[in-house]
Order: structure tokens, then sequence, then C-alpha cells
């Protein structure tokens, strides 16, 4: 039964809800990475740690902001097909993880320089190739996440 006070769901377009969900999700993780590598410099910790930790804290934070978003999108928004929003979010997510890990990355020329330099190209390669798996792995924990998540209603 529907009374005044009861907030009532906003009718929007699968690439509206789909771009919320996947900016709440992705801008949950960065803040939190932000604030342990802020915590990490102001304790002086050591560089291999602080890669280890931002990483795993990193994957970790995606799947909780993805809970929370979908939490927000199952009780502000009408869904009517799931599978298409976790689909465009998804792909949204990809185009955001190939220009952050990959081309807008500050460092992403000069990996790309050491893959294919002959005296780096191991170095160069092994860090292209990082990347690529870290960025693979959060769209997957984004993908399955969401997927199990996001309802119709």
């Amino acid at each position: 039964m529907y009374t005044d006070d009861m907030p009532t769901k906003k009718q929007s377009a699968n690439w509206f809800i789909a771009a919320t969900h996947s900016t709440l999700a992705l801008s949950i993780p960065l803040f939190l990475s932000f604030l342990i590598g802020i915590l990490f410099t102001t304790f002086n910790v050591s560089d291999s740690i602080q890669l280890y930790v931002i990483i795993l804290t990193y994957f970790i934070f995606t799947y909780l902001g993805v809970i929370y978003s979908a939490q927000y999108v199952n009780k502000t928004y009408v869904i009517s097909d799931a599978g298409k929003i976790v689909n465009l979010s998804t792909a949204y997510i990809f185009v955001f993880d190939v220009i952050f890990f990959g081309l807008g990355s500050s460092s992403a020329l000069s990996d790309w320089y050491l893959y294919l330099s002959a005296n780096g190209g191991l170095l160069g390669m092994t860090i292209v190739v990082s990347k690529t798996v870290i960025a693979a792995i959060i769209i997957l924990i984004f993908y399955f996440a969401s997927k199990k998540y996001i309802r119709v209603g």
C-alpha cells in the first residue's frame, strides 16, 4: 500500500542507472585506497608493502563498493532488466580501466617504451602484464558482484 511518506523509485534509462552504479561503485575504492595511501605515506611504510596492500584492499573495496552502489540503485531506481544494467555498467568499468590502467596512466608511455626497448623489455612487459591482470580482476569482481546484487524491481 502506498502512502505519501514512502519514497518513490525513479524511472530512468538503463544507461543512466548503469552509469550511476559504475561511478558510485568505483568512487568508493578509489577514495578509500587514496586514504590508505596517505596513511602509508604518513607512517613511512615500505613501497613493496604499500603496493601489495593497496592492490589487495582495492579488490576488497571494489566488492564493497558494488554492494553499496547496488543497494543505492535498487532502492532509488526502477530496474526492469538487471542484466542490461550489469552489462552496461561493466562496459563502463572496462572503458574506465583501459583509460586508467592503460592510456591515462602517467607512466603508460614509459611502460610501453620499456616493453619495446631492448634493455628493459622484461621489466616493461612485467609492468604491462601486471596492470592488465589487475584491471581484469577488477572487472571480474565488479561484474560478478553486480550480477549478484543488482535486482529487478
